[in-house]
């Protein structure tokens, strides 16, 4: 695979990542994802809507306006439910770096 010049180790460099650490970053981004989606969607069909509304049944402007504020809302909903999605699940799972960097310290020596 080739890798930007950004993402490629330098000279001498050894970039070995554990396979626990590149799934927790897929699972990350697989996260970041969902969440942008989720936010971004219900904004976007709510605009629609009104849009349509509006050129359907010759409604004013008020009606975009009133799909906008319930996009912005559905959108913050969303988000706050992902917020505490998260939340639940880092309470449960210790955090996966401690353990990583535990695991790698040689016995009798203090950090």
């Amino acid at each position: 695979m080739i890798l930007p010049k950004v993402f490629r180790p330098r000279a001498g460099e050894v970039q070995d990542l554990s396979k626990e650490t590149r799934r927790a970053v897929l699972q990350n981004i697989g996260w970041l994802t969902q969440l942008g989606f989720s936010i971004a969607c219900p904004m976007i069909l709510c605009i629609m809507g009104a849009l349509w509304l509006s050129r359907r049944f010759g409604l004013g402007s008020w009606v975009i306006l009133a799909g906008v504020l319930l996009g912005l809302l559905s959108g913050i909903s969303c988000f706050m439910n992902f917020a505490q999605a998260m939340t639940r699940r880092a309470r449960r799972q210790p955090p996966r770096a401690c353990e990583d960097q535990n695991r790698n310290q040689k016995p009798g020596k203090d950090a």
